[in-house]
C-alpha cells in the first residue's frame, strides 16, 4: 500500500498562505506608517493654525508684548474633549509672556517664519509641539515671538489604531476570500487528475485500453500519457501471459494424458520386463514434455512486448557461439553429428546473454533434431560493415520455399516431418532476433542441400560500449 502524504491542494495552500501572510505584513508595516504620516500632518496643521491664531493676537504696545486672545480660544486652548492642549509665548530674549511658564523650549533652533514640530514630554505625557517665530509690532521697531502650542497624542493614536483595524480587517477579509478563490481554483485545476482516477477504477482489470479526456490540460497530459504508456507495457505482458496460458493449456494436456495413461498402463503390469518398458516409454515422454516446457518459456521471455525489460549490454556473438557449440558436443557425438564452428574470433553486438544463447540452442537442436542422422552441422560467424551475421547450415532435407514463413508460427510444423519436435524452435529463434533488432533468413545450404539460418544482428557501436 503507497503510503500517505500531503495533498497536492494542501501544499499549494501552504505555498501560498505563506508569501501571503508576508505580504499580509508588509503591507499593514507600509499602511501603519502611512496612517502615521497622515494623522500626524493633519493634526500638525490644526497645531500650526493655533500657533498662526495666537500669533495674530500677540501686538507690541508700550514696549511690551501682549497677546489679546478671546476668552473662547483660551477655553480650545486649554480643554480639549480627549487631549490637552498647552501653549506658551515667549519674546526673543527668552522672557515668558503667556502660556505655561515651565514648558520645555525647543530642542533645535528655528528658521525665521518656519514652523518646527517634535515630539517631547509635558507633565509625564508624550505631547506633540508646534513652534513657530512671529514677527510682532511696525516694522521700524519688529520684535520676533515664540509661540508654541502642544497637544498630547491621545486623539492621534486612537485614529490610527481606528485606521488600522479598518485596514486589517479588509485585508483579512481580502485573504479570506484569496484563500477561498484559490481552494476552489485548486480543486477545479485537480479535477482532470479526478477524471484520472475514476476512469482507471471504473474500467475491468482486463480493460488496459489508453485513456482519453476531453480538454486535458497541458500539465496533466504528460502524467496521462506515461500512464497511457505504462497500461500499453502491461497490455503486451498481459497478451504474452494470456498467450502462454492458452498454448500451455493446449500443449501440456497430451503429454498429462499420455503420462498418466502410461503410469496407469505400468501399474497393471505383473512382471518386472513389462513394468520397465512401460517405465522407459514413460521417460522419454517426460524428457519431451520438459524440452516443451523449456522451449514455451523461452517463448514467453522472446515475446513481442518484452524488447523494454531486456538488458542489453555489449556481447561477443563468437565466444557465446563456441561456448554453445561446446555444451551441445556431448549430444551431437550421442547422434553422431559432426558439429563444428568457423567463424571470426570475435564479433561483437547488443544483447541478453541468456536470450542469444537460447537461440544458438535452438538453431542447433532444430538441425541435429531435423537433419540427416550422422550428419554435418556447421556454426559460421563473420563480420561486416555495421552488421554481424550468424549462419547455422546442416545436410538435411531443408524447408521447402512456400513453408519458410510458415515455420516461424508458433507449434507449426511441416507436414510429413520426422522426429519428436513441438514446432517451437525456429518461432523461438525469430522472436529473440526481432527483439534484438536482427532479421531472420532461411535458404538451402550450398553443397548437398539442407538448411542454411542467417541472422544478420546489428554490430555494436562504441557509443555503446
Amino acid at each position: 500500500m503507497i503510503p500517505r502524504s500531503s495533498s497536492i491542494r494542501s501544499r499549494l495552500l501552504r505555498r501560498l498562505l505563506l508569501p501571503l501572510t508576508l505580504l499580509f505584513l508588509f503591507d499593514g508595516w507600509v499602511a501603519y506608517h502611512a496612517a502615521f504620516h497622515a494623522v500626524n500632518s493633519a493634526y500638525d496643521r490644526s497645531l500650526l493654525a493655533s500657533v498662526l491664531a495666537i500669533s495674530e493676537h500677540t501686538v507690541l504696545e508700550g514696549g511690551g508684548i501682549i497677546v489679546d486672545l478671546p476668552f473662547v480660544a483660551l477655553t480650545l486652548l486649554e480643554t480639549d474633549f480627549q487631549d490637552r492642549v498647552y501653549y506658551q509665548v515667549m519674546d526673543e530674549r527668552g522672557k515668558y509672556v503667556t502660556g505655561y511658564p515651565d514648558f520645555p523650549a525647543p530642542r533645535s533652533e528655528l528658521s525665521p517664519e518656519v514652523p518646527l514640530y517634535y515630539d517631547t514630554t509635558y507633565l509625564g505625557e508624550k505631547v506633540r509641539v508646534a513652534a513657530r517665530y512671529a514677527l510682532v509690532g511696525p516694522p521700524e521697531r519688529q520684535e520676533k515671538v515664540l509661540v508654541q502650542v502642544a497637544e498630547t497624542v491621545g486623539k492621534r493614536s486612537a485614529l490610527i489604531r481606528e485606521i488600522l483595524l479598518k485596514i486589517f480587517l479588509f485585508q483579512g477579509l481580502l485573504i479570506l476570500m484569496t484563500v477561498a478563490i484559490v481552494w476552489i481554483g485548486i480543486t477545479e485545476g485537480l479535477s482532470p487528475l479526478r477524471q484520472v482516477r475514476e476512469e482507471i477504477l471504473g474500467r475491468p482489470p482486463e480493460d488496459l485500453t489508453r485513456i482519453t479526456l476531453k480538454n486535458t490540460p497541458r500539465e496533466v497530459a504528460p502524467l496521462i500519457d506515461a500512464v497511457n504508456q505504462m497500461r500499453c507495457r502491461l497490455q503486451k505482458v498481459w497478451e504474452v501471459q494470456r498467450r502462454f496460458i492458452s498454448d500451455a493449456s493446449h500443449q501440456l494436456k497430451s503429454p498429462l494424458t499420455m503420462f498418466r495413461t502410461q503410469a496407469e498402463l505400468g501399474l497393471r503390469q505383473e512382471t518386472l520386463e513389462s513394468m520397465r518398458s512401460c517405465l522407459e516409454v514413460l521417460h522419454r515422454n517426460t524428457q519431451t514434455a520438459g524440452h516443451l516446457v523449456r522451449q514455451m518459456l523461452s517463448l514467453a521471455r522472446a515475446e513481442p512486448g518484452t524488447e523494454e525489460t531486456l538488458a542489453l549490454r555489449n556481447l561477443d556473438l563468437a565466444k557465446l557461439a563456441r561456448e554453445v557449440c561446446m555444451e551441445r558436443v556431448p549430444a551431437a557425438i550421442g547422434k553422431g553429428v559432426d558439429l563444428g564452428y568457423e567463424g571470426e574470433s570475435a564479433a561483437e553486438i547488443r544483447g541478453e546473454e541468456f536470450l542469444i544463447k537460447e537461440l544458438l540452442t535452438n538453431l542447433i537442436d532444430n538441425a541435429m533434431r531435423y537433419g540427416k542422422p550422422r550428419g554435418k552441422i556447421t556454426v559460421g560467424l563473420r563480420n561486416e560493415p555495421g552488421a554481424v551475421t550468424l549462419t547455422v547450415e546442416d545436410d538435411g532435407p531443408g524447408v521447402p520455399p512456400q513453408e519458410r514463413e510458415k515455420v516461424f508460427d508458433r507449434f507449426y510444423r511441416i507436414p510429413g516431418t520426422k522426429g519428436d519436435g513441438c514446432g517451437l524452435g525456429l518461432s523461438i529463434v525469430h522472436q529473440i532476433a526481432k527483439a534484438h533488432g536482427a532479421a531472420v533468413r532461411l535458404m538451402d545450404a550450398p553443397g548437398d542441400g539442407g538448411l542454411r539460418v542467417e541472422i544478420r544482428f546489428p554490430a555494436a557501436s562504441r557509443e555503446d560500449a
